[in-house]
C-alpha cells in the first residue's frame, strides 16, 4: 500500500502530468452575478481605463516639459 504525503494546496505535487494538463484544459464556468454586481464591475472597468488614460497623458506631458 502506498503512503501519501500532504502537499498542501499544490495539485501538481500529487497529480501525474497527464492528469494535471487535463485538469487545466477544462474551462471554468462563469459565475452567476446579480445585475448590480455586473454594473459595479463594468463601472470598475471603465474607471480603470479612464485612470490609465489619465496616467498616460500625465506621463507624456511630463516627458515633453
Amino acid at each position: 500500500m502506498k503512503s501519501f504525503e500532504y502537499h498542501g494546496e499544490d495539485p501538481s505535487a500529487v497529480l501525474e502530468p497527464g492528469q494535471l494538463s487535463a485538469a487545466k484544459s477544462r474551462p471554468v464556468p462563469s459565475i452567476a452575478m446579480s445585475p448590480g454586481t455586473r454594473k459595479a464591475l463594468w463601472a470598475l472597468r471603465i474607471f480603470v481605463v479612464l485612470l490609465a488614460i489619465l496616467v498616460t497623458y500625465t506621463l507624456i506631458v511630463q516627458l515633453i516639459q
